[in-house]
């Protein structure tokens, strides 16, 4: 058999895509959605700006925080957020790093405490008085001492983020890894789009870099979350309002009839005198004196009362 169209079954397909044919459509760009494949990382930098509003607080309260446990002045600063995938990050970290992987409770995804290599030496040499001395990075593990020195930051630091975010969601850690080579570590793939949030601290006897490293589809879930209670609760407050305003009193009033008599007629009058009316077939019913419905007079029971008919 030939792999090669002969002329009629060329014309046979031509012929096939005619517009002109019944129940021929032609196909346009209007038929169709457009999918950005990096909308992940598009959707993420959109919750940057609530982002920088919580990570003013974790500024502002881990340099307290560390004031009480260094006893000494420490400056915190922010850099700007950054949303790269993992294989990148991990490029821009050297070994030995210390990567600290943590769960958290109701989130899909892990996330991570990092500490460059001289925050650890100069928080090491701010405990144990090694002054200013500028501590030789090696290509090495962290010793004993050095990853109690990093417990101990952690441990600030975790209760420092639990802070800056209770008032959008409860955080609550559970450790899953540590590792200090970026390549070795299990708990992203390179793929994962991450949101890493830099701060440097500064103080007498060096300094180095924190970051607070968190999956996009962990920060999505957290501000979806906030932005639909916020809607559940707003929607309550409607509620709430209509509950009340249901039982507010009005003034309903219905002007039954009247009678057109003269100013001679009304000086005459005494008791037991009658005055003749006319009986309406629609009577207007007011709310707080404006006309809302209309009415038809009636009895039941004795009683006169009102039919509403409009």
């Amino acid at each position: 058999m030939s792999e090669l169209l002969s002329q009629n079954e060329i014309d046979a397909l031509v012929t096939s895509a005619d517009p002109n044919e019944p129940g021929a459509r032609i196909v346009t760009f209007d038929d169709y959605e457009l999918y950005d494949l990096a909308s992940g990382m598009h959707r993420v930098k959109g919750w940057s700006h609530d982002v920088k509003i919580v990570d003013e607080r974790f500024q502002t309260n881990l340099s307290i925080k560390l004031l009480g446990l260094l006893h000494k002045s420490v400056e915190v600063k922010r850099k700007e957020i950054l949303i790269s995938k993992y294989a990148t990050y991990a490029k821009s970290l050297s070994a030995p790093t210390s990567i600290n992987v943590f769960s958290l409770s109701g989130m899909m995804g892990y996330s991570a405490i990092v500490l460059n290599p001289s925050l650890v030496h100069a928080l090491v040499n701010a405990f144990f008085g090694g002054g200013s001395r500028q501590t030789q990075i090696e290509a090495r593990d962290f010793t004993h001492t050095e990853q109690r020195v990093i417990k101990l930051i952690l441990k600030t630091i975790i209760e420092t983020m639990k802070d800056s975010w209770k008032e959008l969601s409860e955080l609550k850690f559970t450790a899953i890894e540590t590792e200090v080579n970026p390549e070795n570590l299990s708990a992203y793939s390179d793929t994962d789009v991450l949101m890493i949030r830099s701060f440097s601290l500064e103080f007498s006897g060096g300094g180095g870099e924190i970051h607070l490293v968190i999956p996009g589809t962990t920060v999505d879930s957290i501000f979806r979350n906030r932005k639909s209670k916020a809607l559940n609760s707003q929607m309550s407050s409607k509620e709430i309002m209509k509950l009340r305003a249901m039982s507010y009193e009005a003034d309903v009033t219905a002007e039954l009839t009247g009678a057109n008599l003269t100013i001679g007629e009304i000086f005459r009058l005494a008791e037991g005198d009658i005055i003749s009316v006319d009986s309406p077939e629609k009577i207007d019913v007011k709310v707080n004196g404006v006309v809302k419905y209309k009415a038809m007079m009636g009895e039941i029971g004795g009683k006169v009362c009102l039919k509403v008919i409009s």
